[in-house]
């Protein structure tokens, strides 16, 4: 991670908003070729940014709630 976006603070969301901005899995040959490495991919809505989307799916697909 660099410096810069360490330094980067993301606004609290909501709970509302985190299940909002997780629209729903992208099921393609190319999102199921990068689940092999542990990844997934999510339709999202245009106006969310990447630490909002980083923190809404870090705490909704987090095993321990």
């Amino acid at each position: 991670m660099s410096k810069m976006a360490s330094t980067l603070k993301v606004q609290p969301i909501s709970r509302e908003r985190m299940y909002e901005m997780i629209r729903a899995p992208v099921i393609t040959e190319k999102s199921t070729m990068i689940s092999e490495h542990n990844q997934v991919s999510f339709k999202v809505p245009l106006d969310a940014n990447k630490p909002e989307i980083k923190a809404a799916v870090e705490r909704t697909c987090s095993r321990s709630r």
